[in-house]
C-alpha cells in the first residue's frame, strides 16, 4: 500500500465514485470506504478515521456543513474536494473551513495519485485555474501574462507552500514588500 494511506471517497455519482476508488486502489492506496452524501462523510470520519477524505462539492445535503463535523471527528484528516466546480466562492469557503486540496474532476488517475501523496505529507494543493480566480486577476490579465517570478509564486501557492517556504525557495524575505 502507498505509504499506508487510508482514503475514503464520497460522491453522489456511483459510476464516478467507483472509478475513483478503482484507480486509487490500482495506484496503491487503501480505500477504506465510499459514501454518497454528506452524512456518509461524517459517519466514515467517525468510524473509520481515513487519512484523506475525497469529497464532491455537489453532495446531497450541503457539503459546507460537513467539513466541521468531519474535522471534529477526525482532526488529522485531510479533506480534499474532488469536484467539477470552478467557482471561486466554493474554493474560498473550502479553504476557510480547512480543506487541504481542491482538485477538478478532469484530472487523470496518475496525477491524482501524485497530488494525494503531496497532500498526505501536510502540503496543500489548489487547481491553478481556480487559484487564479481567487487571486482576482483583472479580467484582461491571465496567468501567462504574469511575470516569470509572479508565475512561480502562484505555482508555489498552488502547491500549498506557506509564505515562509516561498520566501526561502525564492531567496526573498518573508515580509518583503516587493516580489517583482
Amino acid at each position: 500500500m502507498r505509504q499506508n494511506l487510508r482514503l475514503a471517497v464520497v460522491d453522489d455519482h456511483p459510476l464516478f465514485r467507483e472509478g475513483v476508488r478503482l484507480s486509487l486502489i490500482e495506484n496503491g492506496f487503501d480505500v477504506v470506504a465510499e459514501g454518497e452524501c454528506a452524512a456518509d462523510a461524517v459517519t466514515i470520519a467517525e468510524r473509520l478515521s481515513p487519512d484523506i477524505l475525497l469529497l464532491d462539492i455537489s453532495l446531497p445535503r450541503r457539503w459546507i456543513e460537513t467539513i466541521a463535523p468531519v474535522l471534529q471527528a477526525q482532526p488529522n484528516a485531510k479533506i480534499v474536494m474532488l469536484t467539477a466546480s470552478e467557482q471561486d466562492d466554493d474554493l474560498r469557503q473550502a479553504l476557510q473551513l480547512g480543506v487541504r486540496g481542491y482538485i477538478l474532476k478532469g484530472i487523470g488517475a496518475q496525477a491524482l495519485a501524485t497530488l494525494l501523496d503531496h497532500i498526505s505529507t501536510g502540503n496543500g494543493y489548489v487547481e491553478p485555474n481556480v487559484c487564479a480566480k481567487v487571486l482576482a486577476l483583472p479580467r484582461e490579465q491571465t496567468i501567462a501574462s504574469l511575470k516569470e517570478r509572479e508565475q512561480r509564486i502562484l505555482e508555489l501557492l498552488m502547491w500549498g507552500f506557506s509564505n515562509r517556504k516561498i520566501a526561502i525557495k525564492l531567496e526573498l524575505r518573508e515580509k518583503t514588500s516587493s516580489i517583482i
